[in-house]
């Protein structure tokens, strides 16, 4: 079902460097975005510390924990509702076992789950999507990686987007790192969009993270 409401913006914060990334989530947050995240560079880097820090500087935004679950699900998702975060993520391509792994540490502790579409083709992200809805999760997210982009020419972020959001009644996010390319996520109809790289690169990025920020508040 196509998003109508405000957009609201995900900060990836895709940096294995702890004092670098408290730099740049601190600028996100200047710059108006909605939820902040543990990226998964964050994650491998700092562990549960970069979840400690992220939920400081947040501030009260929602903050998730994108650890591309694939196994041991349950643990993972229990750790970070430990450390407070709102939401984590888990593969979509993972085996339901494991989807319903995350799905009981959701059940036991309020943590909500995102099923990232990562690596599924295309033209099977509908009726996956549609199965993940069926079994629980609370919200989908539409992504083309970097390496996936970078090895295949003429690839879109937004590629496939309108079918998926169209196929399931659960909010859509998506990853997309152009303005130009968010914007034609949100006719789509997504719920969110998440940038990072290279935006998310620096402190100094203000300028170029507020003109996306600004951008999509104000595309919907």
């Amino acid at each position: 079902m196509k998003a109508t409401g405000k957009i609201w913006i995900q900060a990836a914060i895709d940096l294995f460097d702890l004092e670098q990334a408290e730099a740049v989530a601190k600028m996100a947050v200047e710059a108006g975005v909605d939820w902040v995240e543990v990226g998964t560079p964050l994650v491998y880097g700092q562990g549960s510390k970069g979840i400690d820090a992220m939920m400081k500087i947040a501030d009260g935004r929602p903050v998730i924990v994108d650890y591309k679950a694939a196994d041991g699900c349950y643990g993972s998702f229990k750790e970070a509702a430990k450390h407070g975060a709102q939401y984590a993520v888990v593969l979509a391509v993972s085996d339901n076992g494991s989807i319903l792994e995350a799905l009981k540490a959701a059940e036991e502790t309020g943590i909500k789950v995102v099923a990232d579409l990562l690596f599924v083709p295309l033209d099977k992200a509908p009726e996956r999507a549609k199965e993940l809805e069926e079994m629980g999760v609370d919200a989908l997210f539409i992504h083309c990686g970097f390496d996936e982009a970078n090895h295949t020419p003429g690839r879109k972020q937004y590629d496939g987007a309108e079918k998926i959001v169209e196929a399931v009644n659960i909010p859509v996010g998506i990853a997309v790192d152009l303005k130009e390319d968010a914007l034609e996520a949100v006719k789509a109809g997504v719920s969110w969009v998440t940038f990072g790289l290279p935006i998310l690169s620096s402190p100094d990025n203000f300028e170029a993270c507020k003109e996306y920020v600004d951008a999509l508040h104000n595309a919907r």
